[in-house]
């Protein structure tokens, strides 16, 4: 059979076939969104379970993506934090045109730098920041993808250990007795300056030498 469109005869068959075509391609196409659809919510699902934040913003510091761990580093809400430009969350807003600036001419790798932000309480926290820059066909940066690992804790606990270290090296250099450690191997690993007030040997001359000297020479457990 056939039938006009206008001024053009169509077969019955061309039209059918036609039809079908487009409603396959439909169908392909409701398919792909569905299957963007579940690639998205299991990319978000992963993204917030993560322990460290996630985030994408544009140059000029517009946040387009954050994951809970980052607004929960930050202490923010969700939906607050996309209403704040990145550059505040930084602990001096100069920090970020100088770290954007630090990687500007990095290749499309993620580069690690340490930095320090704000929370909303007021409160710096210092994190590992690292970004790579996603550019276009002309080089252009069009956004900045990266991974904040808060490592407060572990900066406090280093400069507790760095604090303690410097007050037992200064008791140690500065009593009149002398202060030893050794390892399994019986290798003299510490030894306080005033050794050489006993054996005569500076801590450094100790340091190289065997347990069987030092005992020879009077330096016993």
């Amino acid at each position: 059979h056939f039938f006009t469109l206008g001024s053009t005869i169509i077969c019955d068959n061309d039209f059918i076939e036609s039809i079908a075509k487009q409603v396959g391609i439909l169908l392909h196409r409701i398919q792909l969104q569905k299957d963007l659809k579940k690639s998205e919510s299991k990319y978000r699902t992963l993204t917030n379970q993560l322990p460290v934040g996630i985030y994408r913003t544009t140059p000029e510091g517009k946040i387009l993506f954050a994951n809970k761990s980052l607004a929960s580093m930050l202490e923010y809400k969700k939906d607050e934090i996309y209403k704040i430009n990145a550059s505040e969350l930084y602990a001096e807003i100069k920090e970020r045109n100088a770290e954007i600036a630090s990687i500007s001419d990095v290749p499309d790798i993620y580069a690690t730098k340490e930095i320090k932000l704000k929370t909303k309480s007021g409160k710096i926290i210092i994190v590992n920041d690292s970004v790579r820059i996603i550019r276009d066909e002309n080089g252009k940066a069009l956004y900045y993808d990266g991974v904040l690992e808060d490592i407060s804790a572990r900066k406090e606990t280093e400069k507790a250990l760095q604090l303690n270290e410097e007050k037992y090296r200064y008791i140690a250099e500065n009593v009149n007795d002398y202060i030893w450690t050794m390892d399994k191997n019986f290798q003299v690993t510490f030894i306080s300056p005033s050794i050489k007030g006993v054996l005569g040997f500076t801590a450094d001359e100790v340091m190289k030498m065997s347990l069987n000297i030092l005992e020879t020479e009077g330096l016993k457990n």
